[in-house]
């Protein structure tokens, strides 16, 4: 049975989203203005508990996005490697594959307001326990359209976290708020080449994960 013809281009829009990790700067694909009005209106499209809107976001661009992968990340990761015991081949391991964000157009930072959950929990006290996971939830479904309306713009993207390491950097550097708790980093920019096709049996892989009663 077909299905509706806005259903199946969704459908095709959450298609192309994937994991790119060969980007550049060059070609540019949007201005960041135009990069800038996306994520606002991914902002205002994407839901939250009792409509919170407790996702905050930071884009990073030029000499800020280089200055990120290429110091803040590499010295917060290392210095997190040698914390734990690790030699020079941990930390070269570890930091090595930091190279491949560098060299993409920018990187969307994604946060959520702890002020923005910690009132829902003293406001609505019944669910004061599912606040914060309903803040993860919050944050994830912006990184999810974040990702999709950028790579259907025509880039490529990867969600990384590397935030526990560099938030308190990040909000000295940027003078962003102390309630602002960082959750996932998405590097953008052109792709130099495409991912893998994707491998996925659907018919036999979701005979596990879909089940349907009542039909």
């Amino acid at each position: 049975m077909s299905l509706p013809q806005a259903t199946t281009a969704f459908l095709s829009h959450l298609a192309v989203r994937r994991s790119t990790y060969t980007l550049a700067k060059t070609p540019s694909v949007l201005t960041p203005e135009q990069i800038q009005t996306v994520l606002s209106k991914v902002l205002r499209e994407s839901p939250s508990s009792f409509n919170s809107k407790s996702p905050r976001l930071v884009l990073l661009l030029g000499a800020e996005h280089d200055e990120y992968w290429g110091k803040t990340v590499p010295e917060a990761l290392t210095a997190a490697v040698k914390s734990q015991g690790g030699d020079d081949k941990a930390v070269s391991g570890a930091v090595g594959r930091l190279e491949m964000f560098k060299p993409a157009f920018g990187t969307v930072l994604f946060f959520e307001s702890k002020a923005v959950v910690e009132g829902q929990q003293k406001n609505i006290p019944q669910y004061a326990d599912n606040f914060p996971i309903w803040s993860q939830h919050a944050s994830a479904i912006a990184q999810t359209n974040a990702w999709v309306a950028l790579t259907n713009a025509g880039y490529g993207a990867n969600l990384q976290h590397y935030g526990n390491l560099t938030q308190d950097q990040l909000k000295k550097k940027h003078n962003l708020p102390d309630d602002w708790q960082f959750t996932a980093e998405l590097v953008f920019g052109a792709k130099t080449d495409e991912p893998k096709p994707k491998e996925y049996d659907e018919q036999k892989e979701n005979a596990d994960r879909l089940r349907v009663f009542g039909a």
